[in-house]
């Protein structure tokens, strides 16, 4: 097993109540050779002094403050300061078992590893990944579309990458996005890279929050802009690798237009909605975009009562609607 150094990057905003159960669970790691970036993007609380007291008591912990901007700007102000050879991403409501670390660094005979995840809070379960070995342009497709349903990429946590490889490429998580950025980083990486392991175990523990993807909910403007984002990377992900990810793209094709059905539903002045609807449905490409997300007949029906009929109709009946997304 590889003993290379680990830099564990810990992006937290007013964390105080959840923060020491993680860095603990970092700190505590059977595999010691690590360093652990803590980020405080501006708390108002008392995150950064309790940083500051990890960072006193075990020299691998690095404490920095910065001012807000947002997870993206953490990570990547994390980026800049490891100095591991490998780094990994970390929560601050989320915390890892001890053997963590040591489990994906059994595989590290690739450029990035891969674990399962256990989920705690509103939702109690685990999803634990098929054991192999993935090359990158030969299999991606195949494991992708397998795996659609219980993906475990769509997050950067639970991985680990080789931080040389980030550096080269310049990969950084795109600030202009707070939804699918993550995932937006990994498909760049995955450009980067020939082959990674997938192990299967679940050590890394995941905070679900009920209706959490609420909190994305984005104005016609915002939507386009991330489903811009979201295209360009996979358009330069299949590009280098010669294979078109037709069900993940769809996947989050959907997710981004919850996100706006979600704001939509949430207007209450008719002329707010409508002028939303307009925007939408005057989008070159919205049609292909309902199409392909239109994958049971509850969508189906959702489509088309908001977007084929009147905009009279979507707004009298969004309260019912709401509960039917996805």
């Amino acid at each position: 097993m590889c003993t290379e150094k680990i830099s564990v990057i810990v992006p937290l905003y007013n964390s105080a109540s959840v923060i020491e159960k993680c860095v603990n669970s970092v700190i505590n790691q059977t595999y010691t050779n690590i360093e652990v970036v803590l980020v405080d993007d501006g708390s108002t609380d008392n995150s950064s002094e309790i940083c500051v007291s990890f960072q006193d008591g075990d020299s691998r912990v690095k404490c920095f403050r910065k001012e807000n901007g947002g997870v993206s700007s953490a990570r990547n102000f994390g980026l800049q300061m490891a100095t591991g050879s490998w780094v990994t991403f970390l929560d601050s409501d989320d915390f890892i078992e001890k053997d963590f670390l040591a489990n994906l660094m059994q595989k590290s005979d690739t450029e990035m590893m891969v674990g399962g995840f256990k989920r705690f809070g509103d939702k109690h379960d685990e999803i634990i990944p098929l054991e192999q070995y993935v090359n990158v342009k030969k299999d991606l497709g195949t494991l992708w579309n397998k795996t659609v349903e219980k993906f475990i990429y769509w997050y950067p946590w639970g991985k680990i990458y080789k931080l040389d490889i980030i550096k080269k490429n310049n990969l950084q998580f795109n600030e202009q996005m707070f939804y699918s950025e993550d995932f937006c980083f990994l498909l760049s990486y995955l450009g980067c890279i020939e082959s990674f392991s997938v192990k299967g175990v679940a050590n890394y523990c995941h905070l679900y929050e009920k209706r959490r993807a609420k909190k994305y909910k984005m104005d016609f403007d915002t939507f386009q802009r991330h489903l811009s984002h979201q295209d360009e990377a996979f358009i330069n992900l299949e590009s280098k690798h010669g294979h078109f990810y037709k069900l993940v793209r769809q996947n989050v094709h959907r997710r981004l237009i919850d996100n706006f059905l979600y704001n939509l539903m949430d207007i209450s002045k008719f002329v707010e909605f409508k002028y939303e609807w307009n925007k939408f449905c005057d989008y070159k490409d919205a049609n292909v975009l309902l199409k392909e997300i239109s994958t049971s007949k509850t969508r189906k029906l959702v489509n088309f009562l908001v977007f084929k009929t009147h905009p009279v109709v979507g707004y009298v009946l969004r309260c019912i609607l709401k509960k039917h997304l996805a």
